[in-house]
């Protein structure tokens, strides 16, 4: 994939800084009640977190060229209709789902699909990050982004979002009949745009049971090798609210997420998906032996965007994309512990080329 018109370009001379980040490190298989996943993320503490030091580079110096194929990560230049400079900064709610649904939710799209060349997309859910801390007992851990008004905390341990069953399922709880209607995108989107992207779901999903099938084993074993069609991503696209001056996101190179434990989750009641079904996050362990890569944005600006792979069918093929999920986690920064909360929303999108 060529790298986009809007993507930021990358040309100076390496430097790193060294940062702590929180890795997966008990060798207990997790179940799916585990609670470890909402413990670890509200509180960056958890009695199977292991801190690791690690060299963090400066994405503005590095020589690399960025490409959501090879690293799993792109730094996109977009600027947004509800932030500067087309608003002063801190006058649009991004808690309020009507404003954020009616205008952010189509950038975003079409960012992606101009972007990437995908022929549908669609926005599956946000989450704004502007606080130190939460009250675990104000929302349903288990669901937390049911809630549109919710407020999060950074995450402060390393996590690569789906694994490949746990991506498809999410894809396969989706119900054609209300997704749009009960997410609140029927009236901001177009009847063509709404038949493509579930036509095109209907697509894959008919391509990986005819690849099941052809390879005699379950869903749940299938390593998506012979899949023959359309190619499919889940992403995350991330953006700063205001500049980035605490709790920046780190990047970890996707071609370095080798050992790992996955999270099987159940999701319940979300809006447009099935009432209850399976899913399954990645938690990587620590480079003990192996390196780990890490990058980030120093100061990153409300215009600089993050597209995060979280799953990319393409990527089980034999020659695919390197980069199947990046892993990624919120670090420190020495001296920033008194200013205020880092600001940011996050909107996950399911692509279909």
């Amino acid at each position: 994939m060529a790298r986009a018109d809007n993507e930021i370009a990358i040309v100076s001379p390496l430097t790193a800084r060294s940062a702590s980040f929180n890795y997966y490190a008990s060798g207990i298989p997790l179940a799916e009640d585990d609670d470890f996943f909402m413990r670890a993320a509200l509180a960056g503490k958890c009695d199977r977190l292991r801190p690791f030091t690690v060299p963090v580079y400066d994405i503005r110096q590095s020589r690399e060229e960025f490409n959501i194929n090879v690293q799993g990560f792109q730094v996109l230049k977009h600027s947004s209709s509800l932030l500067p400079p087309c608003q002063p900064e801190g006058t649009v709610n991004f808690h309020d789902a009507d404003i954020v649904k009616s205008i952010y939710w189509g950038e975003i799209t079409t960012l992606v699909k101009k972007s990437f060349k995908a022929r549908g997309a669609t926005v599956v859910s946000t989450t704004v990050r502007d606080v130190d801390s939460r009250d675990q007992t104000t929302y349903d851990p288990k669901n937390p982004r049911n809630d549109p008004r919710a407020s999060f905390t950074p995450f402060f341990f390393v996590h690569a979002d789906y694994s490949a069953t746990g991506a498809r399922a999410h894809l396969r709880a989706l119900v054609p009949e209300r997704f749009f209607n009960e997410i609140g995108m029927t009236p901001y989107t177009s009847l063509e745009e709404r038949e493509t992207f579930l036509s095109l779901r209907a697509q894959v999903l008919a391509a990986e049971d005819t690849a099941i099938t052809q390879a005699g084993v379950n869903a749940a074993d299938w390593d998506g090798s012979n899949y023959e069609g359309p190619r499919w991503a889940m992403f995350s696209i991330w953006r700063p609210l205001s500049t980035v001056r605490r709790n920046p996101l780190g990047l970890m190179d996707a071609r370095d997420l080798s050992a790992h434990e996955t999270l099987p989750r159940i999701y319940r009641n979300r809006p447009g998906f099935e009432p209850a079904y399976k899913s399954a996050n990645i938690l990587p362990y620590g480079p003990d032996s192996e390196i780990h890569r890490w990058y980030w944005l120093p100061e990153q600006k409300v215009d600089e965007v993050y597209a995060i792979k979280l799953f990319d069918s393409e990527a089980l093929k034999p020659g695919g994309p390197a980069a199947f999920s990046a892993p990624h986690s919120a670090f420190e920064l020495d001296g920033t512990g008194d200013l205020p909360p880092r600001q940011s929303v996050d909107v996950r999108v399911i692509l279909i080329w």
